[in-house]
């Protein structure tokens, strides 16, 4: 969590920053609804103002400590003193004596290793914290469509720039008639404007095809210095070494990703295809097969049931009779053929649907191992190290790197990113060499 900043000072006394951001409640009442600043809520850090008030706050408090040890000697002293502020008063006939206390107080107060006490304190307070650091990442990886080709952001349109361009195109047009009518021959001021502003006009759209035009050359170069890398065995640069040198072979590595994954999409989906085909046809053969044996069995049976009541009849009344008598063998040895039947049907149906899914076992580990052939050979996946930028450690190589893509020899883009790390102090400079003279002696120092 976001704390105060806090610390000692010379004398002992702890500094606490109160810079919060209030929470603030409305409260409604029967004439009006106010809003108050609710000071037992809790509230979170202003950390703007932490940061801005912190080196005045902290010369205040080294300002306080040198009045109260000056406040201490005067009284040793027998001296009357008195104070706002940095003003310090006395009675007029023991000034020159105030003068000497203050400078002394002064001389030990800064004599002591002020900044080295401040800085082993925070380090001791803040060492479990994180502070934010603003940097800049470089990204290319969205400026290539599938298959590598590259695409460059078009030129953000605001409400703002688009009602400017519309009153633009209205002075012109206006000024266009004013020409037409009058000529630019024409006498007055009124032409004279109507002509600039119908250059000025023509002039920003040149530039802006130029710009336009310029930006597409730029795109055309850039797109046929990209290659294919091996990025199975590629090693990357170092950018701490060569940061352009890093930089493009980010912008080919993203290429290459590019390429092998609209190349890796297509081979699969072929496959799919195919194979999806092919399993429709193994289950299609299946149930035709299985179709046309139950239709053959069934006319089997129905022709053997007809035939012997058919031939055992002579007459009309031996028919009758020999149907009546061979009703019910018929009817036994039916149903027996049908049993028969339906035992052989399910045994064959449930061996053909044994081989089928076997069939489509086969063809689906088929398809498995040619989309894993697909996958080795290309590489559409592939982990680097992000390239940050910051303007504390490499302000140059930041406007470097902004040329270079302002140009159109790189194709990404720098991306705003923010990081916590561990709060890290700098050393501390040398101390100077200040002749403590100059504040001994001086008749105006603290005169």
């Amino acid at each position: 969590p976001m704390t105060t900043v806090v610390w000692t000072t010379p004398l002992g006394l702890t500094v606490v920053q109160p810079y919060r951001k209030l929470v603030k409640r409305n409260v409604a009442t029967t004439l009006q609804s106010i809003v108050v600043n609710d000071a037992n809520m809790p509230s979170p850090v202003n950390s703007q103002k932490q940061k801005t008030a912190f080196p005045p706050n902290y010369v205040h408090s080294l300002d306080a400590s040198h009045m109260t040890l000056s406040a201490i000697e005067c009284k040793k002293a027998g001296l009357v003193f008195a104070s706002v502020h940095d003003s310090y008063w006395t009675h007029a006939c023991d000034v020159d004596k105030m003068n000497t206390i203050i400078r002394d107080q002064f001389v030990q107060l800064h004599q002591r290793p002020i900044m080295a006490n401040l800085k082993a304190e925070f380090e001791d307070r803040y060492k479990d914290h994180l502070m934010p650091v603003i940097g800049w990442e470089y990204v290319s990886k969205d400026k290539f469509t599938d298959g590598g080709k590259l695409k460059f952001k078009k030129a953000r349109v605001t409400k703002k720039s688009e009602r400017e361009q519309k009153e633009k195109e209205v002075e012109m047009e206006l000024a266009m008639r004013h020409l037409e009518a009058c000529g630019e021959a024409g006498a007055g001021g009124e032409t004279e404007e109507a002509y600039a502003t119908v250059q000025a006009y023509q002039e920003r759209k040149e530039a802006a095809t130029a710009e336009t035009e310029r930006v597409l050359r730029a795109a055309e170069d850039l797109s046929a210095t990209l290659e294919m890398l091996d990025l199975r065995s590629i090693e990357l640069i170092d950018p701490k070494l060569d940061l352009s040198g890093a930089l493009h072979q980010a912008d080919h590595i993203f290429y290459t990703l590019s390429v092998n994954q609209k190349e890796h999409e297509r081979q699969v989906a072929e496959l799919r295809k195919e194979y999806k085909t092919r399993i429709r046809l193994v289950k299609v053969s299946k149930a035709t097969k299985t179709s046309k044996r139950k239709a053959k069995t069934s006319a089997k049976t129905k022709t053997k049931v007809v035939v012997p009541a058919a031939a055992a009849a002579t007459t009309s009344d031996d028919a009758v009779q020999v149907a009546e008598d061979a009703e019910p063998a018929t009817t036994a040895a039916d149903a027996a053929l049908e049993q028969d039947s339906d035992a052989t049907t399910i045994a064959q149906d449930s061996d053909a649907a044994a081989l089928v899914a076997e069939t489509i076992l086969q063809l689906e580990k088929e398809l498995d191992a040619k989309i894993a052939e697909v996958d080795k050979k290309y590489v559409v996946e592939f982990k680097m190290t992000p390239i940050m930028l910051n303007h504390t450690t490499s302000a140059e190589l930041l406007k470097q790197t902004n040329e270079m893509i302002t140009r159109g020899e790189l194709a990404g883009h720098l991306v705003k990113r923010v990081s916590w790390v561990d709060i890290e102090f700098d050393p501390l400079p040398e101390p100077g060499d200040f002749d403590i003279g100059e504040v001994m002696d001086s008749p105006y120092f603290f005169s």
